[in-house]
């Protein structure tokens, strides 16, 4: 019995491992099942948890403002597939979380912040293959990684780096 018990509280002890939930979207579908399947980005992202990943089928999506409440991933469901969002998208600061977005683009939209954020636990957020008319993340509590983008107005940030990137007008380290 004594053996039992301590290896009931061994069990108990060992930290418990959450996986995140793949939510998949498609704008063609007249409804998604509300837990796995949507047809807007904004339901899967409603729906979300922490370090969800919402994929998204190829299309434009018009949707109103994307705010994001929490650290995810967005990424096309297919590698050559073009995903464009009318809306600005909106990020939501949390200490050390961590948003990845992959081949989205927001035509004449923008990426923003929501908030400040905090200086000392940095939100970072990575674009990959992205388009946006302007990237605004002018705040010490953010760290923006831009990699082989499409800015066609002005990028502006305070930490992090922009690497390869197409930027029409100028970007603004402040």
């Amino acid at each position: 019995m004594k053996n039992l018990l301590l290896l009931a509280g061994f069990l108990l002890a060992i930290p418990v491992c959450v996986m995140a939930t793949d939510r998949f979207v498609d704008n063609t579908l007249s409804s998604g099942n509300g837990t796995t399947t949507f047809n807007s980005i904004a339901s899967a992202v409603a729906a979300s948890d922490i370090n969800d990943r919402i994929i998204i089928a190829p299309g434009t999506y018009s949707e109103p403002q994307l705010l994001l409440p929490h650290a995810l991933t967005l990424m096309p469901s297919e590698d050559a597939g073009i995903v464009e969002l009318n809306a600005n998208v909106v990020f939501t600061p949390g200490d050390n979380y961590r948003y990845e977005v992959f081949n989205l683009e927001l035509g004449q939209y923008q990426y923003l912040y929501g908030a400040s954020g905090n200086q000392s636990a940095r939100t970072v957020v990575h674009f990959i293959d992205c388009q946006a008319y302007n990237w605004n993340f002018n705040s010490n509590g953010w760290d923006i990684i831009v990699i082989s983008s499409i800015a066609d107005n002005t990028i502006t940030y305070r930490h992090g780096d922009i690497v390869r990137c197409d930027v029409s007008n100028q970007i603004s380290l402040n």
